[in-house]
């Protein structure tokens, strides 16, 4: 990322942050590791997050090269009220559906760690607490690679007895899962298939298959962009040149993605 950008997220300059948009209307957007929103929730700059979500929402959306969403970040830096600020502006975000709200909040790591993984890991009762509020019970019991759900995580850790008993309450009383347990819910999919679903997906996979458009509810100009970044792909395919899908994305549509830049 630009080093200036880093500069204006760690300082809190909204006024250098507002030159480099102008002067480059893509550099929200641009990213070799982290973007702008990943280095501003690590900062708890909560003035300049809020600024950076009103100039381009769709920030919110985006990945670390490990698959992290942002969530995963504040969580794992400790910064809780960027994590309530994020929460918020999500809950209130002109999404159309609010199952693609619970899709970015279960979101999974390349370790398959959803954010809930990560609280359970770090142990964050109060993250907890609001992951839950809008989680479905398929999402809290998900297992990452080592086939472990947040319950299983908060039995194993050696945390203080109170707060891995109020987790591990808070977890069970939501329908939480031991991946052992008798109660998980049982699958009848063929060894064949169970082989192949072993295999790590690819970010574009996983992408396609927890975003599908038709599937999740992704806004109608977004579906628009998911078509033509897939098109373009599938085109490009024989190329073997690497096209991050939402760089494309901003590519061929920049409106679509971030209209605000442009005015």
């Amino acid at each position: 990322m630009d080093g200036r950008m880093i500069e204006a997220a760690h300082m809190g300059d909204i006024n250098l942050l507002y030159e480099l948009i102008l002067n480059d209307p893509y550099v929200l957007q641009r990213r070799e590791d982290l973007t702008p929103l990943h280095h501003v929730v690590q900062t708890e700059n909560f003035n300049l997050l809020k600024k950076i979500l009103e100039v381009c929402p769709e920030a919110i959306e985006d990945m670390t090269v490990r698959d992290e969403m942002v969530f995963h970040l504040a969580v794992e830096n400790d910064t809780f009220e960027a994590f309530q600020v994020l929460v918020g502006w999500l809950m209130r975000s002109c999404h159309e559906s609010a199952q693609w709200e619970k899709e970015l909040l279960s979101w999974a790591d390349i370790d398959d760690n959803t954010v809930l993984h990560i609280a359970a890991i770090r142990n964050r009762a109060r993250v907890v607490k609001v992951l839950l509020e809008h989680m479905r019970r398929d999402q809290i019991n998900a297992k990452n690679l080592e086939g472990l759900t947040a319950l299983d995580i908060q039995s194993q850790y050696p945390w203080t007895e109170r707060q891995a008993d109020r987790i591990i309450d808070m977890l069970s009383k939501a329908g939480g899962l031991s991946a052992s347990s008798s109660s998980f819910p049982s699958t009848s999919i063929s060894s064949f298939h169970i082989e192949s679903l072993k295999k790590k997906m690819s970010r574009s996979q996983k992408w396609a298959t927890r975003a599908g458009p038709e599937k999740k509810g992704m806004p109608h100009e977004m579906r628009n962009t998911f078509l033509a970044v897939m098109t373009h792909a599938y085109v490009k395919r024989g190329t073997r040149t690497t096209v991050c899908p939402r760089d494309m994305a901003v590519q061929i549509t920049h409106v679509t993605l971030c209209p605000k830049l442009l005015k």
